[in-house]
C-alpha cells in the first residue's frame, strides 16, 4: 500500500514558521528604526546648542533660578555663540555708526493695541508693536504711571519701526530721521511718548513722572539733553521723548551713575570681564553681576554663562556679549 509520504505533516508549519520570521525582522527593523531616530534626535539636540545655545537673548533662564545663591556658589559652563547673536539682544547699540542687523524672524510681535487691556494711556497707532518683554514693562509702567498722577494722557506715538516703514519716513523728511537701518525703533524696543495733544512730558508736571521713574520698568531715556555729545541726537526740539527697553538693573545702573547707553556699554567693554564682574544690588534687593566677553572675531564664541542660576546674554551689535547673572 502506497503511503503518502507528507501525511504527518501539519501543512502550516511551515508558513508559521515564516511568519514568526517575518515577525522577528519587523521588530528587529522597528528597534533600528528607533535607535536611528534617537541617534538623529541626539544629533539635533547637540547641533543646536552649538548654533543657538539657550538662546531666549531676553529672558532670565528661569529652569536654572535658584531663590538666591552667592556669587562664590555660581558654577559655570562654556556655550557657543554664533557671531550673529552679537547683533541680537536687549543691549545692541543702534546709531549712525552702528547700523541694525534685523533677524530672520522679526521679534517685535505684540500688538500694543490688542494687549494692553487697559485705558490709562493712549495710542497714536492701532498698529504699534514691540518686543514682548518691552510690551509687558511698558504696560506696567503706564499703569503705575496712572496710579501716581491718575493722568490718562500719556501717548506712545511711535514703536518698532521696519525698514521699509524707515525708508518711507526717510525719503519724506530726511533731515527729522535716520536712514534705514540706522533707527533704534528697528529694535522693537524703543518707544516715543508725549502727553496728549501735544505737550512734551518735560514740560509737564505728571509727565516727569516717566522720565523719573522709567528706570524701575527697565527702561532709560534714549538721548538724555546732557548726553547729546556722546548720542549725537539733541531731542530738545522734539515734542516726543524716546524711551529704550534695556532691562530692569541695566536701566537701574544706569540711572545711578548717570549713564547713556554709549556710555554704560563702554564702560562694560573695559572693565568688566568672564573673570571681573560688576557686582550690583538694586533698589528692589535684588544681586547681580555682570560683564562683557568680546567676540572671538571667527564664527563661533565661547561664553561662560552660570549652570545654576538665572541669566541673560545679550549682544551689544558692536563687538562681543553682555551676561547678566541673577543671584536673586
Amino acid at each position: 500500500m502506497n503511503s503518502n509520504p507528507n501525511r504527518n505533516k501539519n501543512p502550516n508549519t511551515s508558513s508559521a514558521t515564516e511568519t514568526r520570521d517575518e515577525r522577528k525582522t519587523r521588530v528587529l527593523l522597528a528597534i533600528c528604526v528607533l535607535v536611528v531616530m534617537m541617534l538623529i534626535l541626539l544629533i539635533v539636540l547637540m547641533v543646536s546648542k552649538i548654533i543657538s545655545p539657550n538662546n531666549s537673548h531676553n529672558d532670565f533662564h528661569e529652569s536654572k533660578l535658584e531663590s538666591s545663591i552667592n556669587s562664590t556658589d555660581v558654577k559655570y559652563e562654556d556655550q557657543l555663540f554664533n557671531k550673529s547673536d552679537i547683533y541680537a539682544g536687549e543691549l545692541v547699540l543702534v546709531d549712525k555708526d552702528h547700523k541694525f542687523v534685523f533677524p530672520a524672524q522679526n521679534t517685535a510681535t505684540v500688538n500694543i493695541f490688542n494687549s494692553k487691556n487697559t485705558d490709562v494711556y493712549i495710542l497714536s497707532d492701532s498698529k504699534l508693536y514691540l518686543n514682548e518683554n518691552a510690551f509687558s514693562a511698558l504696560n506696567k509702567m503706564m499703569i503705575a504711571f496712572n496710579s501716581a498722577t491718575g493722568n490718562k494722557d500719556a501717548c506712545i506715538t511711535t514703536a518698532y519701526r521696519s525698514e521699509s516703514d524707515q525708508q518711507k519716513l526717510y525719503a519724506n523728511n530726511p533731515s527729522a530721521y535716520a536712514k534705514p537701518g540706522y533707527s533704534e525703533y528697528h529694535t522693537g524696543n524703543d518707544v516715543a511718548i508725549k502727553i496728549n495733544p501735544s505737550t512734551s512730558i518735560d514740560n509737564d508736571e505728571d509727565g516727569k513722572w516717566i522720565t523719573e521713574n522709567c528706570y524701575r520698568y527697565g527702561f532709560i531715556r534714549r538721548y538724555p539733553d546732557s548726553k547729546v555729545s556722546i548720542t549725537g541726537e539733541n531731542e530738545s526740539k522734539y515734542i516726543t521723548k524716546q524711551f529704550r527697553y534695556v532691562g530692569y538693573v541695566h536701566a537701574y545702573y544706569m540711572n545711578k551713575q548717570n549713564y547713556c547707553l554709549e556710555e554704560y556699554l563702554e564702560f562694560l567693554r573695559e572693565n568688566t570681564s568672564a573673570s571681573d564682574h560688576l557686582s550690583i544690588r538694586t533698589d528692589n534687593g535684588t544681586q547681580y553681576e555682570i560683564y562683557y566677553v568680546p567676540a572671538s572675531g571667527g564664527d563661533l564664541t565661547t561664553v561662560s554663562v552660570p549652570s545654576n542660576c538665572g541669566y541673560t546674554v545679550s549682544g551689544d551689535n558692536v563687538g562681543g556679549f553682555i551676561v547678566t547673572v541673577a543671584l536673586g
